[in-house]
């Protein structure tokens, strides 16, 4: 009696334990339902009214993985060339043909856009200044700057511009309500979106 009375304390044990860890997935399993089926002011107001549970859900819930549960995976490019031109203040046949030039080494390779983009300008004229180009009092780039002065610049705003992006995707994402995704940064343009349990791609392309 005793042993039976020890393996039935261990059955109830072991069902409490895993209530207690799964609850939480499957009340972010349900939150997530509720979200789907709202939109615009009566989203954001749900989201408003349930914030705590939410967070507490998504915190808590089991985290699986795209391998356990399945999901999507993507990857977003940031369009570093646009940034670089709406930065310069000044532009020229020279400008767009070296940074186009950049831009397609880009596509075929991970460098970053920015060195290509240095890279090319000076084999046109190693005594040319990129200053010329991207003149900013408050960045401190002036007409002295050296082009390694400018390149650091296009770097820091470049970081500036993923860092910005990934906070849009991730508010993006938490008002999905994904419970576990994982949103990371690869090398200098890319970014890698994980969603677990997401088959949506038609939905994933409106965020």
């Amino acid at each position: 009696m005793q042993g039976n009375g020890f393996k039935i304390f261990l059955t109830v044990f072991f069902f409490a334990i895993t209530g207690y860890y799964l609850y939480p997935s499957v009340q972010s399993y349900f939150i997530a339902q509720d979200k789907s089926e709202l939109v615009g002011e009566e989203l954001a107001t749900y989201e408003q009214e349930n914030l705590t549970k939410i967070r507490n859900a998504q915190e808590k819930a089991l985290k699986l993985g795209l391998d356990l549960q399945g999901g999507m995976h993507v990857t977003l490019e940031v369009r570093v060339e646009a940034m670089i031109s709406e930065l310069a203040t000044d532009v020229d046949d020279l400008f767009t043909e070296v940074l186009a030039v950049a831009s397609q080494q880009a596509s075929e390779t991970d460098n970053p856009i920015i060195d290509l983009f240095v890279t090319e300008f000076e084999s046109r004229d190693a005594s040319a200044r990129l200053s010329r180009y991207f003149r900013n009092e408050e960045a401190g780039i002036t007409r002295r700057s050296s082009n390694a002065d400018v390149a650091a610049y296009l770097r820091l705003e470049s970081d500036e511009a993923v860092d910005r992006a990934i906070s849009i995707i991730r508010d993006r994402v938490d008002r999905y309500g994904v419970t576990e995704p994982s949103i990371q940064k690869q090398g200098t343009r890319r970014v890698i979106v994980e969603l677990p349990g997401i088959d949506d791609p038609d939905r994933i392309r409106g965020l």
